[in-house]
């Protein structure tokens, strides 16, 4: 129906997760507060306007691991082929 599509096409959250590697581990994050409390994720989280994929993940996992990434890699992936 239109009214949902448009309805979830207002509500699409443009956004990219981090993914550092290294010695065969991932680093994650883990809630401390919410519903979500102890829940592990990736860090990550939404494009700010004006900004890259490749610079919101840079700023992503400083603002929450406080690690600072120089090489960074991206691949996009997306579900959705108009998000882009």
């Amino acid at each position: 129906d239109n009214k949902v599509w448009r309805w979830v096409m207002k509500n699409v959250r443009h956004a990219v997760r981090t993914y550092l590697i290294q010695e065969d581990k991932v680093l994650t994050i883990t809630y401390n507060y919410g519903e979500q409390n102890g829940w592990f994720d990736i860090p990550g989280g939404k494009i700010e306007e004006g900004e890259t994929p490749k610079e919101t993940a840079i700023r992503e996992m400083k603002e929450e691991t406080g690690v600072d990434i120089k090489n960074a890699q991206g691949h996009e992936i997306t579900n959705n082929d108009n998000a882009l």
